[in-house]
This record gives structure tokens, C-alpha cells and sequence, in this order.
């Protein structure tokens, strides 16, 4: 359960290689309470358990209450700001993934959506968790995580983060839409996704 707000759209992002681990859906939610709809799509899903990402001031404490009234495990994955949030989504990914976590990840700016969210369907099937860095070009890598792809030219994520020893490459083109272009490419070239 993520936030549907554009103010907090990181986390949804973030979301992506949770979602994958746990191979469940991302479901939105605004508001001070939950959807009914929500509500009705979890029951039809059969699910047990629920992830809310972000903390209360993107998913209120009603939303956390009618979950667990709804007799549903309810973890919430948050922090300070959105990039601690992101970390916090991330070593739940890893943890969960356990052996089958690979090490690798996504970097993308904490300013915009459009490279990572390019990145997700990656995310996703990969579980490669998503890093945040901010505009000065600052992040923290989670541990476990031994290598990053950045997503997006120098101009969303500064060249400084390539001086890190678990940099592998940049996907970038000369805009959003040719960003997400390389990305998809990396995904069909390098994890046989397909169009």
C-alpha cells in the first residue's frame, strides 16, 4: 500500500522489487482511510500480509488501523524523508530475497519519477531495490548491495556517484524518453526480458 500522491510518488517507486519479492500488486491509497476498493482487492487477492511504505504522513495511522482491524500483518517501511524510506524498502527487499538477492541495484535521482520508474518493471523482476540520491548527488547504499546502474544522465544523478567502487554503469539518453529507452534495452540485453 503506497501513497497516491505526487509529493510521494518515491515510494511506490521503491515499492517495485518489494513488489517482486513478495510477487504481489501495489495498491494506492489516499486520504485519511483506506478505500473501500483497496480493502475489497486485498480480500480478493487472498493476501495476508501488507507492506505500507512511507511513513504517517503519507499513509495516515487510519489506514495502518483498518488493515490490522481487517485481521491483515501489517509492516510499515519508513523513514526520515524519502530516501530513508527507499533504504528501508530496500534491506526488506534484500532480506526477504535472502540468497537469491544478487547484490545489484537501481540509483536515480529523489527529485524526479520518470528514470525509475522506467527502472521498474526491472525492479520488479530482478528485486534489485531502488537508492536514492539527492541533488548534490548523496546517497547510501543498504547493506548487501555490491553494484549500482544509475539511472539517468548527469543532470539527474551527478557524476561524483561514479567514483563509487560499486558503480557499473549509467543508463541514460539525451532525455526522459531516451533514458527510458536504454533502460528498457538493458532490461531485454541483460536479464532477457522481452517487448
Amino acid at each position: 500500500i503506497t501513497p497516491a500522491t505526487l509529493s510521494e510518488y518515491h515510494d511506490a517507486l521503491g515499492g517495485s522489487a518489494l513488489a517482486g519479492a513478495v510477487q504481489g500488486p501495489i495498491l494506492l491509497t489516499r486520504g485519511a482511510t483506506i478505500e473501500p476498493a483497496v480493502l475489497a482487492e486485498i480480500e480478493r487477492l487472498g493476501a495476508t500480509d501488507v507492506y505500507i511504505l512511507g511513513g504517517t504522513g503519507a499513509v495516515p495511522a487510519a489506514v495502518e488501523t483498518a488493515l490490522e482491524a481487517a485481521d491483515l500483518t501489517v509492516t510499515r517501511l519508513a523513514g526520515a524523508n524519502r530516501y530513508a524510506t527507499a533504504t528501508a524498502v530496500a534491506l526488506e527487499t534484500i532480506e526477504l530475497l535472502g540468497g537469491d538477492y544478487a547484490g545489484e541495484a537501481f540509483l536515480a535521482t529523489g527529485t524526479g519519477y520518470a528514470d525509475a520508474l522506467a527502472a521498474a518493471p526491472i525492479m520488479y523482476a530482478q528485486g534489485m531495490p531502488l537508492v536514492l540520491a539527492d541533488a548534490a548527488g548523496a546517497y547510501t547504499l543498504p547493506a548487501g548491495v555490491e553494484s549500482f546502474y544509475v539511472l539517468g544522465g548527469t543532470g539527474a544523478v551527478p557524476a561524483s556517484v561514479e567514483a563509487d567502487d560499486a558503480f557499473v554503469e549509467r543508463l541514460s539518453g539525451a532525455s526522459r524518453y531516451e533514458t527510458a529507452i536504454a533502460v528498457a534495452t538493458f532490461g531485454v540485453d541483460d536479464y532477457g526480458m522481452n517487448w
